[in-house]
């Protein structure tokens, strides 16, 4: 009814023959309607979408402060290790014989990215804080290297909150340049007002990081 009449009503006076034409249609009634309707079919795709619109209109702010991980230390070059980008906080397991940090040599449109070298038991974790129960939000991050798992908890006053679930961030395969588009469309529940990101390395080799974002969709 909603995608093929799509009018709440059709007024047959009027002396045509396609009285639907002039009739308002249910997204006209019920403003946001459609909107439901494609979030609930594909939500990253429609995330995409309407994140793409919003930043067309200047209304698309990153929730992550330093989503292009810059470092900032211009003193220290190449593999810096054990130090991250401001923003992030990292987890290791007492035993991780890998090490992370930051590549000032390697980025996607700059020098500057998060470096998990043969880390299989830690993560880099950019959080987003402030947030109401029901708000959504389109995450996307780049990766390039080892294969790796992003995986979103919630948190309440930044305290894990493993209980309401988790988000898999979903990649996409390369692109030529190496780096893979991972997206995941988050909505807050109640007893959450944020969400904190685990950006986990490889065992098998070096993972990268880079170009993080978080944009509101409602």
């Amino acid at each position: 009814w909603f995608y093929g009449e799509k009018h709440p009503w059709i007024d047959w006076k009027g002396g045509t023959d396609k009285p639907w034409r002039r009739a308002p249609t249910w997204n006209d009634v019920m403003p946001g309607l459609y909107d439901i309707f494609a979030a609930r079919r594909d939500p990253v795709a429609f995330g995409v979408a309407k994140s793409a619109v919003m930043d067309s209109k200047g209304n698309c702010t990153n929730l992550f402060p330093n989503g292009m991980c810059l470092f900032g230390k211009k003193s220290e070059s190449g593999f810096v290790k054990n130090k991250l980008p401001k923003g992030f906080d990292r987890w290791m397991h007492k035993d991780e014989k890998g090490v992370l940090g930051t590549d000032t040599t390697v980025g996607r449109g700059d020098s500057s990215s998060i470096c998990l070298d043969h880390v299989g038991r830690g993560c880099v974790i950019p959080r987003v804080n402030g947030l109401a129960p029901g708000s959504s939000v389109l995450v996307r991050v780049y990766s390039r290297g080892a294969d790796s798992k992003v995986i979103v908890y919630f948190t309440e006053n930044r305290k894990w909150r493993f209980s309401l679930g988790s988000v898999r961030v979903v990649f996409d395969k390369p692109s030529a340049d190496g780096w893979r588009a991972g997206y995941a469309v988050v909505t807050v529940p109640h007893g959450a007002d944020g969400f904190a990101m685990q950006m986990g390395g490889s065992a098998d080799g070096k993972v990268w990081y880079d170009d993080i974002s978080a944009y509101r969709l409602r």
